[in-house]
């Protein structure tokens, strides 16, 4: 990983253990498929991660991203 990814991967592994289960599951998700995640619309990552889609974009804000494009 190189640039943005390398910071996001910083946060959420700093953020990790204060998150509820759902925002876990996506830092989970997120940390252990970077790559296909990083390709994934914001509709399948809520899918292969098992989540509603609300919850991804709420995991996206807290992590810094203003958006899911920019994550």
């Amino acid at each position: 990983m190189q640039g943005p990814q390398t910071e996001i991967t910083r946060r959420i592994n700093a953020l990790r253990g204060g998150l509820n289960p759902t925002l876990r599951r996506i830092a989970d998700f997120v940390l252990d498929r970077t790559a296909d995640a990083k390709a994934m619309s914001i509709k399948e990552l809520a899918e292969e991660a098992g989540v509603s889609q609300s919850s991804v974009s709420r995991f996206v804000r807290l992590v810094g991203a203003d958006s899911y494009q920019e994550f």
